[in-house]
């Protein structure tokens, strides 16, 4: 799954590198976050969406899901989530 998403994050960088600057949109969004994140991907028919990764924390969260769990997988698009850096 790492490798799915390093290469979908390399080809994320690629087209965005090479990209028009019509074809990158920034949405701001308010309320909740899973619904805004659908309802930008649905309105840009996207096939995929990236969130980032979630960074360790000194005192974890008890049952804290990350994004990409909370999109969960019955989606019209792919999540992808980066790997966490320490």
């Amino acid at each position: 799954m790492v490798e799915v998403a390093e290469e979908e994050l390399e080809e994320a960088r690629d087209l965005l590198a090479g990209a028009e600057p019509d074809d990158v949109r920034y949405v701001v969004g308010r309320g909740d976050l899973v619904r805004a994140i659908t309802a930008a991907a649905a309105d840009a028919g996207a096939d995929c969406v990236i969130v980032p990764s979630e960074q360790p924390r000194r005192v974890p969260l008890p049952r804290r899901r990350s994004l990409a769990s909370r999109l969960g997988t019955n989606r019209p698009f792919t999540v992808v989530s980066p790997p966490a850096t320490t």
